[in-house]
């Protein structure tokens, strides 16, 4: 199971309400979503990235 043992589908319901509204938003800005995650749960606009390496990033 991804995401320290939690079940996938409900891990999967929780990105879709997470990510169902930014990907309503039709612009062509990048969507991020910050998240202490380090699994990498990108999809199609929307970037998922760890805050600490955003941060260090320097975005």
């Amino acid at each position: 199971m991804r995401n320290g043992g939690v079940c996938p589908r409900l891990v999967d319901r929780q990105l879709t309400l997470r990510y169902s509204v930014l990907e309503t938003i039709a612009d062509n800005y990048p969507k991020y979503v910050l998240s202490m995650d380090e699994v990498d749960f990108s999809r199609n606009v929307i970037i998922h990235e760890p805050i600490y390496q955003f941060l260090l990033d320097g975005r």
